[in-house]
């Protein structure tokens, strides 16, 4: 019953975020493309959308200092914690996470809960990313999305750039099981979440960017504090290749293609205020201090 409870819950989260079936927008060209977006969701004509282009020579230094993680690390998981949900909606895929887990300090005003991680990334190197730094696009990004406590609405957002190198990464087995089970659209399956959150995010958790904006996608909701991490973390080539691999429509469909590209162009930036935290906190020197 209690999964039952999270599970509806959770994806009450998700739908009232985001079109979970894709069914009103796409990415690329046509007419239910990005730059039609606004007309079945009129909030994504609205003023200080989101991504943008994040330039260091175009911040201001700040000190807000480290960010604490509760209930991120491995030695935080409890027995009888609920394994998570990883979906292929055929736009993108996301792992809903049911585990008690808050994000803190460094700026930010009170606790801020996880309850979705986002994944998106290009049919090739060089390009998938939503966010630009520094001139430099990257070939995945990942977004984990937190509410702020207590029963706010509103919404925050951490992003890590994925870079691909040739050699995989250790720390994404779990998750790259879990992936392999979602090859085709509305595909399901569940991941322990024994290993650490923090794995699938940057490995410095400190050394961020952070402005005003709005969600990525439709509903393209406003009021979203974004988190951006400097330093990208890195993504085997074959592991890369499985999330290429993951298809649009459900499995025996015709003219099913695989899933990517799935980003929204660059926004405007509107001359918003863009901070730059330039404090290093390295995710081991993190876990190794709670």
């Amino acid at each position: 019953m209690m999964m039952l409870v999270w599970t509806v819950t959770g994806l009450l989260l998700v739908t009232h975020l985001v079109d979970v079936h894709g069914n009103g927008y796409c990415y690329g060209e046509g007419p239910k493309g990005p730059q039609h977006w606004s007309k079945t969701y009129p909030k994504c004509a609205a003023k200080y959308q989101s991504p943008i282009d994040i330039s260091e020579n175009d911040t201001t230094e700040v000190q807000h200092g480290s960010l604490t993680f509760e209930g991120f690390f491995k030695k935080d998981r409890k027995p009888y914690d609920k394994d998570w949900r990883v979906v292929n909606n055929g736009k993108q895929l996301y792992i809903l996470i049911s585990n008690k887990c808050y994000i803190s300090g460094g700026g930010l005003q009170g606790k801020h809960s996880p309850y979705v991680i986002f994944f998106q990334w290009g049919r090739v190197n060089g390009r998938g990313s939503e966010h630009k730094l520094d001139g430099k696009f990257y070939d995945g990004e990942i977004k984990l999305m937190c509410h702020q406590q207590p029963g706010t609405n509103k919404v925050s957002g951490f992003v890590a750039m994925v870079k691909v190198v040739e050699q995989d990464n250790p720390l994404l087995y779990e998750l790259m099981y879990a992936v392999n089970k979602v090859k085709y659209a509305d595909d399901e399956a569940s991941v322990s979440p024994h290993d650490n959150l923090a794995d699938m995010l940057s490995p410095d958790l400190g050394n961020f960017y952070r402005y005003q904006g709005s969600q990525t996608w439709p509903q393209c909701n406003t009021d979203v504090t974004w988190t951006v991490w400097r330093t990208p973390l890195e993504m085997g080539r074959a592991q890369m290749e499985v999330f290429r691999g993951l298809y649009n429509k459900k499995k025996g469909t015709r003219d099913n293609i695989h899933i990517g590209d799935n980003v929204r162009p660059l926004q405007p930036r509107e001359g918003r205020k863009i901070e730059y935290n330039p404090q290093h906190n390295y995710r081991t020197q993190v876990e190794a201090s709670i």
